[in-house]
């Protein structure tokens, strides 16, 4: 029960709140935190439409603006929401570690 509650609080912007309070969809997904918030930690990289194409098939993407110490980047579509976590391959190539889209 206590990781229920640890979660929940985590979850939502106010730990007053509670899955039973909220009515309908449209006010829980209000109360969601994005996905990015978790990744707050991890640089984030916007991807064109044809290496979200690439990440769908699970195919690496280069990502030249990755330092050479980031070994992991958030990628985000060009509406700004979360599609991958990418792990570093080899120099510039970023592998989707996990991937959120798919074709």
């Amino acid at each position: 029960l206590r990781t229920v509650l640890e979660f929940r609080r985590v979850l939502f912007r106010s730990a007053r709140l509670d899955l039973e309070q909220l009515p309908n969809r449209a006010a829980i997904e209000e109360a969601l935190l994005p996905p990015q918030s978790a990744l707050a930690n991890l640089p984030e990289v916007t991807l064109s439409e044809d290496e979200l194409n690439e990440i769908a098939h699970g195919r690496f993407v280069r990502c030249t603006s990755a330092a050479p110490d980031e070994n992991e980047m958030a990628a985000i579509d060009p509406n700004g929401k979360l599609v991958a976590i990418l792990a570093r391959r080899n120099g510039d190539e970023f592998r989707p570690a996990r991937n959120f889209v798919g074709k």
